[in-house]
């Protein structure tokens, strides 16, 4: 084992620091969901699926700087469809009120 220490544990945004005499893999025992993102010491990495479930870097010997962020991949899409909607509900409304008032 290999000390670690939480910094911040938030829904959306988990921030560890940790050192590893070798190589290791840092395993948090939350469920990996697609949206989540990992970064050691500043640098966007990869995150593995371990024991089927869990969320996990690997760590190279050292101390690190560990953050998880929770990024829906859903976001941006569920963002823009709400704005095309808003937008064509104000370009309708101008439409029918513009005959309303021509006629």
């Amino acid at each position: 084992w290999h000390p670690a220490e939480v910094i911040r544990y938030d829904p959306a945004e988990v921030e560890i620091r940790a050192t590893c005499e070798t190589a290791c893999f840092l395993v948090l025992s939350d469920n990996h969901y697609p949206g989540w993102k990992a970064w050691v010491d500043g640098k966007e990495a990869g995150i593995s699926v371990v024991n089927l479930s869990f969320r996990a870097v690997r760590l190279e010997p050292g101390s690190h700087q560990i953050l998880f962020r929770y990024h829906p991949p859903f976001l941006w899409t569920s963002l823009a469809v709400s704005l095309a909607a808003w937008v064509a509900g104000a370009v309708y409304l101008f439409r029918t009120r513009a005959r309303a008032g021509g006629s």
